[in-house]
Order: structure tokens, then sequence, then C-alpha cells
């Protein structure tokens, strides 16, 4: 057996002591921080990668997010032009409406004043909405004449020119307020 006598004075041993607990703790210490700042590393590398790959996939979807950002620009600039062309378009869809209307005024016309429109009334026929042809016109004109030959003719230019299914001659009768001479007639086209 072996023996040992420690001759060091109070203030040195606790001095060894407090020296050999600091070296265990700084050791320990180390040991942790080293094993925190791996796990740090690491942690920031995988947040790295997952940055990096939604970097990448964000970058997939820009041609994506630039042709939202171009429709809702075109569609912004299409409700503005169909704001500001809301007339002429109307115009538009009436325009086999105007033509057909400019095509009686121009057979009246023909008659060289023994013929007079008193009134134009159309009338559209509803369509189911699958259909795709135009809604079917229904024009009553109503005037006078001086000659019921002139009516005839009128009756007669009208099936010639307009692009009418059919027009037929309603009324045709005497007027009594004007003069005798005059008739009143009443022709219905239909297109």
């Amino acid at each position: 057996m072996r023996r040992s006598l420690n001759l060091m004075s109070e203030r040195a041993r606790k001095r060894e002591q407090l020296r050999r607990c600091l070296r265990l703790w700084s050791r320990l210490l180390a040991g942790v921080g080293l094993l925190l700042g791996i796990w740090g590393f690491s942690k920031w590398r995988v947040c790295y990668q997952e940055v990096a790959r939604q970097d990448s996939v964000e970058s997939e979807y820009e041609p994506i997010r630039q042709l939202r950002f171009e429709s809702s620009r075109l569609t912004k600039q299409i409700d503005t032009l169909t704001s500001s062309e809301r007339i002429p378009l109307a115009l538009a869809n009436q325009q086999p409406l105007l033509s057909l209307i400019g095509l009686a005024t121009q057979a009246v016309a023909k008659h060289d004043g023994r013929v007079y429109l008193r009134q134009i009334a159309i009338e559209r026929e509803p369509l189911p909405q699958e259909s795709a042809r135009q809604p079917a016109l229904r024009f009553d004109l109503q005037g006078f004449a001086f000659d019921n030959n002139a009516v005839t003719q009128l009756a007669d230019v009208l099936r010639e020119v307009g692009p009418f299914a059919a027009v037929e001659l309603t009324t045709n009768k005497p007027s009594g307020a004007v003069a005798e001479a005059q008739q009143v007639f009443s022709i219905q086209c239909t297109n």
C-alpha cells in the first residue's frame, strides 16, 4: 500500500480544486458548445437548402405570375374599352335593323312623294339561348298614299329589294280625313 502526505497549504489546495473544476467545466462547456455548433450548423444548412429550393420553385412559376399580371392588365383594358365603346357596340348589334329600316325608306323614296310613312313598328322575335341565327324581325309600316297603285308598288319594291321573307299588305283603305283620293295602308314585313 502506498501512502502519501499532502504538504500543500489549505489555500493552495482550494486553488488546485478550483482549477480542476474549471478545467472540467471548460471541457464540458466546450463539448456542449461544439455539439450546439454542429447542431446549429446542420439546422442552418437545412434551412439554406430549403430556401434555395423554394427560390428555384418560385423561379419556375415566375412566368405564371407574369401571365396573371398580364391577364389582369388586359382584363382592365377590356373593361375600359367596353365601357368607352358601348355605343358603337350597340350600334353594331343594331346594324341589321338599321339597314332594314334604310331599305324601307329607300323603297318609299322611289315613289316620288306619292307614298309617305307615318309609323314603323318593329318587333324582335325572342330566340332560345342555343340558337346561333339572328332573331326574326317584324316590321309594320303604316302610312298613306295618293292612290292604291302606289301602295301595291311599294309592297312589290319591298319584296324585291329587301331580304324580307314575307311582305303582306294588311290594310289598304281610302282615308276620309285628308282627302278622298288618299289611301291609308299597313304593310307587314317579316325577316
